[in-house]
């Protein structure tokens, strides 16, 4: 009978080194787990679940999940190819110009490692040499062979080259748009973390302010055990306003008002003056004073308008009260008082600079 060709009988000709097999049963009981071979598979039929066995582990690991734990979504990327025209290779100020893809002119650092290019059209994961730089088409460059600094997920320094007008640099790099990890990571360690993403948090435990960090364009080094400077900081406020504070005391001298409470060896004011509108000037009754009415409501004809006056003068002025009038009140001939103090009523008229006595009581 010829031999045909499929499926087999399996056998123990199978469980051989460097093969694996696939298992539905999900009694670990029915199979002794030492005679899995390392990558097999454990399929969970009902819920669709897959696992597979890891060297060293000593039970299933879900598949699709890291050995750290953390879990790994398959990655998608693609490559894309910027390219950048050399436009003034130095404009004598620390920096260079080029055109992007757009035709839009970036002016860029010139540093003492090289020209700095920044990319616009995505990202590239450092130190997994995802990024090529080709000089006019021709000289290769990356941070491998030489020639490039990956500065950060979006720069490099082109460092082995002097750059002219008119030069093509044409950046092509890989861009991840899926990240390995559906959270960011988190790394304590001295060394870089070879095996970080985008996304992911360094803390370097040994970091200082000593070390050299890139601050931006033109800010060098910070100093050891020194504050920032002042103009170091991007957008700083000026105002209370500007640091989310009420200014009150610049609401006060727009106002012209201060609390009478907040000036200090203040004056002991009447009871009826109101410091808000004293404003500095003296209290009486000569020019730029302020005038406080007194308690018996009377003002002086000295601080009436002059038609007020006038009527006042041609008007008869007729005294009701037990003490004789005062001068203050323009006392003229046509004024007439009405005596009540007891035991002296009478009536008396202004004439010649004195008062006379009527020839006539009332009761």
């Amino acid at each position: 009978m010829p031999i045909t060709r499929g499926v087999r009988k399996v056998n123990e000709n199978i469980l051989t080194d460097g093969r694996a097999i696939i298992i539905t049963e999900q009694d670990i009981n029915k199979y002794k787990w030492e005679d899995i071979p390392v990558g097999s598979k454990l399929i969970d039929t009902e819920k669709g679940l897959e696992y597979v066995k890891l060297e060293g582990e000593t039970s299933w690991v879900p598949s699709k999940i890291k050995n750290d734990g953390t879990l790994c979504i398959t990655k998608d990327s693609i490559i894309i190819s910027e390219i950048f025209t050399i436009f003034n290779p130095d404009e004598g100020n620390g920096k260079f110009s080029y055109k992007n893809s757009n035709g839009e002119i970036r002016h860029m650092p010139k540093t003492d490692e090289g020209y700095m290019f920044e990319l616009e059209e995505g990202t590239y994961q450092q130190h997994r040499n995802h990024l090529d730089v080709i000089v006019d088409d021709c000289l290769f460059r990356n941070a491998v062979s030489g020639g490039i600094i990956e500065v950060s997920h979006n720069r490099f320094i082109l460092t082995d080259d002097e750059l002219i007008e008119g030069q093509e640099i044409t950046a092509r790099y890989i861009k991840i748009f899926r990240i390995g990890n559906p959270y960011p990571r988190f790394f304590m360690m001295s060394t870089y973390p070879e095996e970080s993403e985008i996304g992911d948090l360094w803390l370097d435990m040994d970091a200082t302010l000593a070390d050299v960090d890139y601050l931006g364009e033109g800010q060098g080094e910070l100093e050891v055990s020194r504050r920032l400077p002042w103009n170091r900081i991007d957008s700083v406020p000026t105002t209370l306003d500007g640091y989310g504070l009420y200014n009150e005391v610049k609401d006060m001298i727009e106002n012209y008002r201060v609390p009478y409470s907040m000036i200090k060896d203040a004056p002991t004011w009447p009871k009826y003056v109101d410091a808000y509108t004293v404003r500095g000037h003296n209290i009486g009754i000569g020019a730029r004073d302020v005038f406080v009415i007194p308690d018996d409501g009377k003002i002086p004809m000295n601080l009436l308008p002059p038609k007020v006056v006038e009527i006042a003068e041609s008007t008869p002025r007729i005294f009701i009260q037990d003490t004789e009038p005062s001068a203050a009140y323009r006392i003229n001939d046509k004024t007439i008082w009405f005596c009540t103090k007891s035991g002296e009523q009478c009536v008396r008229v202004y004439h010649n600079g004195k008062w006379n006595i009527m020839g006539a009581v009332w009761q």
